[in-house]
């Protein structure tokens, strides 16, 4: 017999008179299950007994209206500010942090009925014990504001209460507190009787009230319990129910099974590698069932998170399903909606700036929300807007600037308005945009319309109580207060319980039983929840006092899952093993206890386990590619459009990154630069000195000779650049930063500032070294110069053509020597410009070229030139960074420099080979001088 079957029949049985019943419930839903039970019961139609749920029912009883937790946090704030020493004590940013725990005890002193004076009396004798000394040294100021803190809390309870009750109102546990100790005022009715079904963990209020009424005759109390755990008295699931008897005078309740320890269940327990595995696992389950199969079954979710996708799984067979949970707002896209609002308000005053931040732009038009209501045009005009921003690198942006649509352009104005502290009108801003989102969102977005339908609703009472008037407060506290208020909300879903498929949270199950349980997301944290209590009563003495500690909360969802296996013959449990966080991996604990000990004393529990992990649809990401006559095309015309000595190091180092790189052409995703990034630090200080030393350059950047020729360059000119360099540099600054001095003047980037002047000043300090050591004068002869050598090389006997190209910093002429400088930012060794001593064959200096940072740019660099200019330059590089800006030039050791200059074609011949062998496909190179690919890894 089920539960509620067994309430009917109580009732029936005992002669119940229904009009002066009323049946006190754990929750609503058990309120139709009871009905139908009746109805079944009696065989006939009759006027149900009055339902009820114990919350409602107490509160029907108080002559003082039961307020909300934010309004009984801003009374007790008010009676702060009455007793306030320092600025710390009128700060409702100091008091947040203990207030809404000091509210919580309070409201357990109450419903545990106890005396307040002596609960803070012990606990200030607690903590002065712990700050006691053998010394003689007197206690700090500090020492002593804490002291006298444990001290004032009695004065806080009683002020607080005084106040509310002359307002004829109250926080929940007085109400609690009055009941227990007014239960004259139940017996309005002199025929009234009270019937206590499904409970397990009562307060001592809650306990009273029920020994009361029994001793009176009037209490009917029905448990929902079995021997297993209930007689076993070390179990934690039975643990309140005993609790129950004990003060109900030790009497047998009504209602204990003996059914767990001889009973048959079959048990899956499913370990699944993705949490939203265990959605796929569920409807694979729920496919193979029958609609009568289907009438029995409850998909019941220890992770309420996954009912997003559970929705989504939900296979076509099983027709409409019953959701009888209440989804929390803050596991839907509300939550990353308000920090969103809240973040850009935040940005205002941390960057004192009505621009909005570029990070909070993108986190707008990527929301969910935005996304649902604007149509394709306005997107792509997003999709501009973005483009022209990240051209720009404008890390602040001025919204009325941007060309967007109009509903974009509706809901920037909402979402940058300023609040300025006015914290309700912040409120009707953000009720007027969830208003404007819920009218642009179409039908096929119901979800999300249910989504700002319950959040909007959770507001109406908040600016009610803004209206009334609020503490002067920070954005952050009032983000607290505003969090505080709508984050225990929930989008309610109530579903016809008497038929189909049941999905329902744990709560929700209460004094139900089902045939068959799927349970979704039973990991350690879930089932039990392991959130901490927040509290400013010690342990020790919480369990002195008989107040509820961590232990107690485990027990009442042991109950809560214990009590569901009575009636269940199938149980099919999922959890998640992927590594999210600390312990999120690991299974229950009660499926231990499942198979460790009840298993154990009933041999017909079957267990089995098993492991799931998704079969994922799209192909992973390849770590070979062949080459098809499609690659090979592919790369014919790369070749012969341009070959850089990057693209062909690239190979060299790892083909697969090649592959990715270059033959695909994927590139970097553009984005706005907050921080500056090594490469762009490096350009500034290359753009700098191209600025400074082009007024010298004898050849302008098409290869064109100047006219009149400029001078040679001397020491005096770079006295010059060194008192003039910093107005260049900045120039470089601002630009990339779209003029905004602050975003490098201020903050990481003043580093990269900072280091860029001095590394530019130690350069042309060294360069002026160089220039006066000359006995010969020294001219510029190019900058930033692009050089293109078309070369044609035999690859496995067909002809190639190939475009090597190359972009040289700096050529400059020391007498009748060339010089080739490459400028580097990055940190240069000789081994990195060098072949080694045992490459005398081509084969050997190709694979030094790949495995040596700079030997194939420099050597390439040398051979481009020689080949315009008919001249062997000398091939180096300047490192910022290293080697106190002294050139590292190319040490081509037992080689030849003209000879290899001569062969470079059969170096890149030799490398062609490679890529073009279509029996080794693109793979990545393990080899240990390959540290990290960007598309690789």
């Amino acid at each position: 017999m089920k539960f509620v079957q067994h309430i009917a029949e109580y009732i029936h049985s005992n002669e119940l008179e229904l009009e002066h019943l009323t049946i006190v419930l754990p929750s609503e839903r058990l309120k139709k299950y009871i009905s139908s039970a009746l109805f079944q019961e009696y065989g006939q139609p009759i006027i149900a007994p009055k339902m009820i749920t114990i919350d409602q029912w107490v509160k029907s009883y108080s002559p003082e209206t039961v307020i909300d937790q934010t309004r009984a946090l801003l009374r007790l704030f008010e009676i702060q500010l009455k007793n306030a020493k320092t600025i710390e004590d009128a700060s409702f940013d100091e008091f947040f942090t203990w207030g809404t725990i000091l509210l919580s005890d309070f409201n357990e002193i109450d419903r545990y009925l106890l005396d307040a004076d002596q609960v803070f009396r012990n606990l200030a004798d607690i903590k002065e014990i712990e700050n006691w000394s053998f010394g003689e040294k007197e206690l700090t100021e500090s020492q002593k504001r804490f002291m006298e803190f444990w001290d004032r809390l009695p004065g806080y309870y009683k002020a607080l209460n005084a106040e509310l009750s002359k307002r004829e109102i109250c926080y929940a546990g007085k109400a609690f507190n009055y009941l227990a100790n007014n239960i004259n005022a139940l017996f309005e009715d002199k025929k009234a009787q009270y019937l206590f079904a499904g409970f397990n963990a009562l307060s001592k209020a809650e306990i009273e009230l029920i020994r009361q009424l029994d001793k009176m005759g009037r209490a009917h109390v029905l448990i929902n319990a079995d021997d297993w755990y209930y007689a076993d008295k070390d179990h934690e699931a039975g643990r309140f129910l005993r609790d129950l008897s004990t003060a109900l005078d030790g009497r047998k309740l009504d209602f204990v099974q003996d059914e767990l320890a001889g009973k048959a269940m079959r048990i899956e327990m499913i370990s699944c590698a993705q949490k939203t595995g265990q959605a796929k696992v569920a409807a694979t389950i729920l496919e193979k069932l029958t609609k009568e199969e289907l009438d029995e079954t409850v998909l019941l979710l220890a992770d309420e998170s996954l009912i997003g996708a559970v929705i989504k799984n939900l296979p076509a067979s099983i027709g409409k399903a019953n959701i009888t949970l209440g989804l929390p707002i803050r596991n839907t896209a509300v939550k990353t909606w308000v920090d969103l609002l809240f973040n850009i308000q935040e940005n205002k005053t941390r960057f004192r700036t009505n621009a909005i931040y570029f990070n909070d732009l993108q986190s707008f038009w990527n929301h969910p929300f935005v996304l649902a209501v604007l149509d394709k045009e306005e997107k792509e005009a997003l999709l501009d807007a973005e483009r022209a921003i990240i051209s720009r690198n404008s890390i602040f942006v001025n919204v009325k600037n941007m060309t967007v649509g109009p509903k974009t352009a509706e809901l920037l104005g909402f979402i940058t308005e300023p609040w300025n502290n006015n914290w309700l009108n912040g409120l009707k801003i953000i009720r007027s945009l969830s208003t404007e989102l819920y009218k642009g969102l179409q039908e096929e977005f119901a979800f999300e319309k249910a989504m700002l339908e319950a959040f909007d609703h959770s507001l109406v009472e908040f600016e009610n109580i803004l209206s009334e008037g609020i503490p002067e407060m920070s954005l952050k506290s009032y983000r607290q207060l505003f969090n505080m208020h709508w984050g225990a909300r929930s989008i309610a879903y109530h579903g016809n319980p008497l038929d189909g498929l049941q999905i329902m949270g744990l709560l929700e199950t209460r004094g139900l039983d089902f045939k068959r349980i799927i349970c979704l997301g039973m990991n350690e944290g879930n089932l039990p929840p392991t959130n901490p209590m927040q509290t400013m009563i010690p342990m020790d003495l919480r369990r002195y006092l008989g107040l509820p500690s961590p232990r107690e909360k485990q027990g009442l969802f042991a109950h809560h899952f214990y009590r569901l296996m009575h009636k269940c013959e199938e149980l099919y449990v999922t959890y998640s093993s992927a590594d999210e966080m600390i312990g999120s991996n690991e299974p229950s604990r009660y499926l231990l206890q499942l198979e460790m000990e009840l298993s154990r004393i009933n041999p017909k529990v079957k267990i089995e386990k098993k492991i799931y992990s998704l079969d994922s649809k799209s192909r992973e990401t390849q770590r070979e590619i062949p080459k098809t006559p499609e690659i090979i095309a592919r790369m014919d015309e790369l070749f012969a459009g341009s070959a850089s000595a990057s693209m062909l190091k690239k190979y060299l180092t790892c083909p697969l990154d090649f592959y990715f790189r270059y033959v695909m052409d994927f590139g970097e995703a553009d984005t706005v630069e907050e921080e500056i990034e090594t490469s762009t630090f490096g350009t500034f200080i290359h753009d700098t000195l191209e600025i400074l030393y082009e007024p010298f350059a004898r050849y302008t950047k098409d290869g064109e000779l100047k006219s009149p020729q400029p001078t040679n360059i001397t020491s005096r000119d770079i006295d010059y650049m060194l008192k003039n360099f910093t107005v260049t540099l900045d120039n470089q600054f601002l630009t990339h930063f779209n003029n905004d001095r602050d975003a490098f003047t201020k903050g990481k980037n003043l580093l990269s500032y900072e280091m860029a002047k001095e590394l530019t000043k130690r350069f042309l300090k060294s360069e002026k070294v160089f220039l006066e050591q000359q006995s010969e004068p020294v001219f510029i002869e190019a900058l930033e110069q692009s050089y293109n050598v078309e070369v044609e090389v035999e690859v496995h006997g067909t002809k190639k053509k190939v475009n090597l190209r190359g972009f040289i910093d700096r050529i400059d002429r020391v007498g009748d020597a060339i010089r080739i400088i490459d400028y580097k930012t990055g940190k240069v060794a000789d081994a990195d410009v060098a072949l080694r001593v045992k490459d005398v064959e081509d084969e050997m200096i190709v694979e030094t070229m790949g495995m040596r940072k700079h030997v194939l740019q420099l050597v390439m660099y040398a051979y481009l030139y020689q080949q315009k200019h008919g001249v062997i330059p000398t091939s180096s590089i300047i490192s910022f960074v290293s080697n106190a800006n002294e050139p590292f030039k190319l040490n081509t050791q037992k080689m030849d420099l003209e000879e290899m200059i001569e062969n470079f074609p059969k170096y890149i011949g030799l490398i062609l080979e490679g890529i073009y062998d279509v029996d080794v496909p693109f793979s990545h190179n393990k080899d240990q001088f390959v540290s990290y690919c960007q598309y690789c890894d």
